[in-house]
């Protein structure tokens, strides 16, 4: 394996780790730098291209976004729509695009920033279920402002940090009989209910 491919799969893996870990934040630019600088972790060899933690924006820039958040996490984590928690997320994700507050990996800086700021709403965002050229074309449409096709993608993929999707119970995985059993027990069970409950009335009169 070459040194680049190995340090992708290091960049990869500390990408799914951000995704994990619901990081709590203030939403500024100590954000964005912990974000970066993560990403860069095992990577200290190729640092001075990614430049780990050191903004290339300007401050100002990163702070305006920070004022507006401010003023918008708090609504955002008091909501239960998904059509207003996808609509606030893609905008974020665009202006940070827009920013580039760094030198490289500002594409996944965005994501995880706005995968933070959805979870702060009880949401993740699956990510590997976007379509790359579509959601790259959105992001590119949204960062001239029509933050509609992002929005949509994000809503689409949003699951709850909460309630869980089983597909099959755990019976169901070990005998696949089991659903049909236990309908027939509880149906049985009714019945032996039923007949001690008239048992009881026939004893009674």
């Amino acid at each position: 394996m070459t040194s680049i491919s190995a340090d992708k799969l290091i960049l990869a893996r500390n990408y799914r780790s951000n995704l994990n870990q619901n990081l709590a934040s203030s939403f500024n630019a100590d954000h964005l730098e912990m974000i970066h600088r993560q990403l860069c972790t095992g990577l200290e060899h190729r640092d001075k291209k990614l430049k780990s933690g050191e903004l290339r924006a300007d401050r100002k820039a990163v702070g305006m976004l920070s004022k507006e958040l401010e003023k918008m996490t708090p609504h955002i984590m008091a909501s239960t729509s998904e059509e207003f928690i996808s609509k606030k997320v893609a905008y974020v994700m665009s202006r940070v695009e827009n920013i580039k507050p760094f030198h490289t990996l500002n594409n996944m800086v965005a994501k995880l920033f706005a995968h933070n700021l959805a979870q702060t709403a009880g949401f993740n965002i699956e990510w590997q279920k976007f379509h790359k050229d579509a959601l790259k074309e959105s992001v590119e449409l949204a960062k001239k402002g029509d933050y509609s096709g992002l929005s949509e993608q994000i809503k689409d993929k949003l699951t709850s940090m909460y309630k869980p999707k089983l597909t099959s119970s755990v019976g169901t995985k070990i005998d696949p009989d089991f659903a049909d059993r236990a309908r027939q027990f509880q149906s049985d069970r009714e019945k032996d209910i039923s007949h001690n409950q008239k048992k009881q009335t026939l004893q009674i009169n």
